[in-house]
């Protein structure tokens, strides 16, 4: 079987990037380099995504040309997927898988999906069948999964090259696009002035909000912005990973967290409960008041409560998370779609 991916923004990189690529490279059962179409011109391909990869433009007449029997088209994108569909109405020879990475409450009316359909978490699949009103025998869960981040050890030590106070402090890392939907520069807002003086939380990404967010920190030193940096370079250096987005795919900084057994930091929105267990694998709060409390009475990173939520977090990226088993569903899920 052909697999053809399509997605349409590589100008950047990206968890939903990643995984198309991911994806792209494990189900490749051609000779040639696997074929990506996308929006986006070549020159503008984040440079290390264009390793291994034949990206072409997707475009009408490179979908016909790679129609037939042995060929499947993934569509991680609504609006793709949705291009697709209704191309099929008229051809009926186009086989769809659409991967759905994200929540969604808008152009209900046109969007469009095919009868296989993959969520990368509950949360996106409730919101197929709430607001899209999907059947949900169309829909298999499948969660994203990500290389092992290799450490010396899962709970390593941290080197003190970014966090460099002391044992004492607990480090916060939120990694993410700065952006409304992550909430950064409102948790900043929210927080300020409100947490104990041992706490520091550290942001990691660009966006949108970047200079709100510099001007919201303003003279603080509880927060932090580094701008971009590779998160699995430095994720070691924290204690706990956060995420209290309005809305997520999976959290992909999540799964990160877990594979070096970081304690979690959420919100209880659907998506993240599939990687954050309260109290097991760390911690989940309902609003920013309870965001506050939660904060202030941490356990430390050398305390027994630390220790055994870090373990479970490791274990939970090993049973669900690794690209191995995120692989090993699409390849069922494939092979049991071609024998229907």
């Amino acid at each position: 079987m052909k697999v053809i991916s399509i997605y349409p923004n590589f100008a950047n990189r990206g968890g939903a990037q990643d995984v198309v690529i991911q994806l792209a490279k494990a189900l490749n059962e051609t000779d040639t380099d696997p074929i990506v179409l996308t929006d986006t011109p070549n020159e503008q391909i984040y440079s290390e995504y264009r390793d291994g990869i034949t990206f072409l433009p997707f475009s009408l007449k490179n979908v016909l040309s790679f129609i037939g029997s042995d060929v499947l088209f993934m569509s991680h994108s609504r609006k793709t997927t949705s291009q697709l569909v209704i191309l099929n109405k008229f051809i009926r020879k186009i086989r769809i898988i659409h991967i759905a990475h994200n929540t969604f409450s808008s152009l209900k009316y046109l969007s469009f999906f095919p009868e296989d359909i993959i969520a990368v978490s509950n949360g996106v699949k409730e919101n197929l069948i709430s607001y899209f009103k999907v059947p949900e025998k169309n829909i298999t869960v499948i969660y994203n999964g990500i290389r092992d981040i290799k450490t010396t050890s899962f709970r390593e030590t941290r080197s003190n090259v970014l966090c460099g106070e002391g044992e004492k402090y607990v480090n916060i890392l939120l990694a993410g696009r700065i952006c409304n939907v992550k909430q950064q520069v409102e948790i900043v807002r929210q927080t300020k002035n409100r947490l104990n003086e041992n706490i520091r939380f550290y942001f990691v990404g660009v966006g949108h909000d970047s200079e709100r967010l510099k001007s919201e920190i303003g003279q603080s030193s509880q927060y932090i912005y580094l701008g971009y940096r590779n998160v699995p370079d430095i994720i070691a250096e924290f204690d706990y990973i956060c995420l209290f987005s309005k809305k997520e795919g999976l959290g992909i900084t999540l799964i990160e967290g877990c594979a070096v057994g970081k304690p979690l930091i959420t919100n209880d929105i659907p998506s993240v409960l599939d990687v954050n267990e309260n109290g097991k694998t760390g911690f989940v709060y309902h609003d920013f008041d309870a965001l506050i409390d939660g904060i202030n009475s941490l356990p430390l990173r050398d305390s027994s409560h630390y220790q055994i939520l870090s373990e479970n977090a490791r274990k939970k990226f090993e049973k669900y998370f690794t690209e191995e088993v995120m692989i090993k569903g699409y390849r069922k899920y494939i092979d049991r779609l071609i024998c229907k």
